[in-house]
């Protein structure tokens, strides 16, 4: 079944939706790049590309700056290597790009030159030898001058471009649905698709089908992929929690509190974010609203029958000894670590 569905998916992604078209005239424009293909059949595949940016580009005016940047590509006599990958990065990450050049109706007369500017800039040909993938992400992380949660699904893209044995592409409605946001989870659904033996373009293709326009359908790209969104929402408050950041780490851990149907792991979690909270008031020296929620807290988190891949016990054993010394008067400003287990 899941073989059937993978095939489906790129089916689609392939004959119907035509998103293959922009990756095969970047990798085209990178043969020519190289003196593998001749121009001629590059920019045919450019020239198409640009005449279906409709199908996957929803704005009028970023298919028309997109429009406008394969024509200065196609005039081009030498291009680096940033813009002969542009088509498949472009279509791809169109979110990405979107808001950050053009979604300031003001900002739109500068998009063209902004997006010219981004890729004549961005040198990526030592990139190439590197041979460790986690590596490679993260100099390319580093390179690309875009805010960091739209940087790290257009380095997806290039990283692609660079190695599609070893990367996935995403957009960003695809990472928020599948909450694979930064480098670690994302490595993670690398190695679980490796796993599966499902080719990373197919993984994309499945991404596409599900996620593109309809993000609530996850149950299904989930199971093939092997996709734990609880794991995934954990150890992003687990990184949150460490830093200090206790409100932010409730939130995350309010994600999990939802999507999780059991009763009883619900109440287990539920102490858990009780617990943050009161963290949160005691960090921010509000003794008696961190007593107060600590004390609704500790039985939840005591009576827990059923296995949280937390530290619980050692959480428990911390928020004690809090509550214990506000009881007393003091202020114990010891933070309990927390750990995904």
């Amino acid at each position: 079944m899941e073989e059937k569905l993978l095939s489906v998916a790129q089916h689609f992604y392939v004959y119907v939706e035509k998103r293959s078209l922009p990756l095969e005239a970047s990798k085209a424009l990178v043969n020519c790049y190289f003196g593998k293909c001749p121009r001629n059949l590059a920019l045919s595949l450019l020239s198409r590309t640009k005449k279906h940016l409709p199908l996957w580009i929803e704005d009028s005016s970023q298919v028309q700056i997109y429009k406008r940047f394969f024509g200065h590509l196609s005039r081009k006599e030498n291009l680096t290597l940033a813009e002969c990958f542009s088509p498949f990065v472009l279509v791809g990450a169109w979110e990405s790009f979107y808001e950050v050049f053009m979604s300031e109706r003001s900002e739109r007369r500068e998009a063209f030159q902004r997006l010219r500017s981004f890729f004549e800039e961005l040198l990526l040909d030592d990139l190439l030898e590197e041979g460790k993938p986690e590596v490679l992400f993260s100099n390319l992380l580093r390179r690309l001058k875009l805010p960091e949660n739209h940087g790290f699904y257009v380095a997806t893209h290039i990283a692609f471009m660079i190695n599609p044995h070893a990367f996935i592409p995403l957009s960003k409605s695809m990472g928020e649905a599948i909450s694979v946001e930064e480098p670690e989870s994302y490595f993670r659904l690398i190695e679980s698709t490796r796993k599966k033996r499902i080719k990373p373009i197919e993984a994309c293709a499945l991404l596409h089908l599900l996620y593109e326009r309809v993000p609530s359908k996850r149950s299904g790209a989930e199971f093939v992929l092997g996709v734990d969104r609880e794991l995934e929402f954990l150890k992003r408050a687990e990184r949150l929690w460490n830093e200090e950041k206790f409100y932010e780490a409730h939130e995350v851990l309010e994600e999990v509190w939802e999507f999780v149907k059991d009763a009883e792991k619900r109440e287990c979690y539920q102490g858990v974010i009780r617990l943050a909270i009161a963290l949160h008031h005691l960090k921010s020296g509000e003794y008696k609203k961190a007593e107060k929620v600590l004390k609704k807290a500790l039985p939840q988190m005591r009576n827990c029958k059923v296995r949280v891949p937390l530290n619980l016990r050692d959480l428990c054993s911390h928020a004690e000894g809090i509550l214990n010394s506000l009881k007393e008067g003091e202020a114990l400003r010891v933070y309990p670590p927390f750990r995904v287990i």
